[in-house]
């Protein structure tokens, strides 16, 4: 993947382990041509990558091999990274909230009520800052 893009689109980046789910929600927010996405399997390929920081709204599974979910969300708030982060999962909000106090969450959503809840919190997020 190149580290290089045009600058004038929003950077949107997923973070799951499931490549379905990957390709489903990017080729979603590609679809409307505005925004550039990057996705990832693995949440330290996503802290290794050279764009990282400029990230306009992050999704991340809650659950995934190696580095969950959480703490992904703690290390890109350790970095002072403060671009909206958005849990995607599929346990419900109620029983994964507790484990994110304290990271500024912008939003759960869960992966049962399909992309389309997740497309239009993406643009509640990004479109003020575009």
């Amino acid at each position: 993947m190149s580290d290089v893009r045009p600058v004038d689109r929003p950077l949107i980046c997923f973070v799951d382990d499931e490549p379905s789910i990957l390709a489903s929600l990017s080729a979603a927010i590609r679809s409307r041509g505005d925004f550039d996405v990057s996705t990832f399997d693995r949440a330290a390929a996503f802290l290794a990558f050279g764009l990282a920081a400029s990230t306009r709204c992050l999704v991340t599974d809650h659950k995934m091999p190696g580095m969950d979910g959480r703490h992904l969300i703690a290390e890109v708030r350790r970095r002072g990274w403060s671009f909206p982060v958005i849990v995607n999962s599929g346990f419900s909000e109620a029983s994964i909230r507790p484990r994110f106090a304290g990271l500024n969450i912008a939003a759960f959503v869960e992966k049962s009520t399909g992309s389309a809840v997740l497309m239009t919190t993406i643009l509640k997020l990004v479109q003020p800052l575009v």
